[in-house]
This record gives C-alpha cells, sequence and structure tokens, in this order.
C-alpha cells in the first residue's frame, strides 16, 4: 500500500513538473513586426497560386505542338548543350531557394507562412517553365552564377536555332502573350529582373533558350 501511495506521489509530481507554463518565447522586436505582418502575403500567395496552376495546367499545354516540334528541331549534338544549360539552371534555381530557406530559418526561425509560402511558389513556377535571365544570366544579382561556359553555349544555341524563332514567331508570339497576360491577370512580379542592359537580342536569346530548355523536358 505504501508503494501504491509513494508512485501516486511520484506520478503526481512530475504532472505538475510538466504542467508547468511555457516560458516566455525569445522573438525580437524585428521579428514581431515581421510576423504581425507576414498576412499582407496572403493575396499574393492565392494570386501565384493560380498563376502556377493556369500556366502548368491551361498555358503549356495548350503549346505541346510547339514543344514537339521545337524537340523535333534539335540535332542530336546539341542536346548536350541543352542538357547542360538545364543542369546550370536547376542547379541555380535550387542554391538560390536553398539560401532563401537557410534565411527564413536562421533569421526568422520559419515564422512567416505566407511570405514563405509565396517564395516557395515562385521557385516552383521557374521550374515548370523556365526564366533564364532571373536564374542563368543576370549578372546584377549579387553572388551571380553565370558562368562564361553557359554564356558561349547560349551564343551557339541562338546562332544554330534563331531559326525556329522566326519560321514559328506567330505560335511564339501568343505563348508569349498568353504568359504575359496571365501575369498580368494575378499581379506577378518578375524576380532577380534588372532589365536596363537588355538588347533585343538579347531578348530573343533568352526567349530561345528557355524554349529550348522547356522542350528538352
Amino acid at each position: 500500500m505504501k508503494n501504491i501511495l509513494l508512485l501516486i506521489t511520484v506520478i503526481c509530481l512530475n504532472v505538475k513538473m510538466f504542467a508547468q507554463n511555457c516560458p516566455k518565447p525569445n522573438i525580437s522586436k524585428e521579428l514581431e513586426i515581421k510576423i504581425s505582418t507576414d498576412s499582407i502575403y496572403k493575396q499574393d500567395v492565392q494570386f501565384r497560386m493560380e498563376y502556377y496552376v493556369k500556366l502548368s495546367k491551361m498555358i503549356l499545354p495548350k503549346y505541346f505542338g510547339l514543344k514537339k516540334l521545337i524537340k523535333q528541331k534539335i540535332e542530336v549534338e546539341d542536346r548536350a548543350k541543352i542538357e547542360e544549360l538545364a543542369k546550370s539552371y536547376e542547379k541555380n534555381r535550387l542554391e538560390y531557394l536553398d539560401e532563401f530557406k537557410k534565411t527564413n530559418a536562421s533569421v526568422y526561425q520559419n515564422a512567416l507562412g505566407y511570405s514563405n509560402l509565396n517564395t516557395l511558389l515562385i521557385f516552383e513556377t521557374l521550374s515548370v517553365f523556365p526564366d533564364t535571365y532571373a536564374i542563368l544570366l543576370n549578372e546584377t544579382i549579387p553572388k551571380s552564377r553565370a558562368k562564361a561556359e553557359d554564356k558561349i553555349l547560349i551564343d551557339q544555341l541562338y546562332s544554330k536555332y534563331n531559326g525556329i524563332m522566326i519560321r514559328n514567331s506567330d505560335c511564339i508570339r501568343d505563348m508569349a502573350m498568353d504568359i504575359k497576360t496571365a501575369k498580368n491577370q494575378f499581379k506577378i512580379l518578375e524576380i532577380f529582373q534588372n532589365t536596363g542592359n537588355r538588347t533585343e537580342e538579347d531578348n530573343a536569346k533568352i526567349e530561345l533558350i528557355n524554349l529550348l530548355i522547356w522542350a528538352e523536358k
């Protein structure tokens, strides 16, 4: 009987010990402000989600015929070049995303729900359809990862396959317009887009490489 009473006493003490109030959270004033204002990204998350769905489910499938045609035009020896660019693109995309995640964890303790989701949606969308300027070529961003080898490959592919752009200009223009219209509809802001020094040829190269990488997926 004494042993039973002793056991009950020990259990009650343990329950009392673990039932104490949690310590006061150690949150900086800056993080408190960030958390309190995080809801401003709620609409951005909704818009980016809707854009992602429209792009992947409605716009891109509409141009699968163009995708097939472009893929058929790519010569075997050039597929390795496109694959190399695609690898550089994906490596950069994942590195930028990893940097964001580390910052979100170390600085903001993963407490910014809507802001976090918004950024994740940005990088997921960049996986569905590439933006080689934002991820691969924009040298105005910190720690630019653009490689000289990538630029050489881009010039080589543009020189050889620019005719695809010319022969299919109407279809490519329609696709670009559909994407632009959807971005305007959902108020999508581009990332890493310092366009001040871009020429018409630069834009044509970027558009072609985007299509080549997309076609080879």
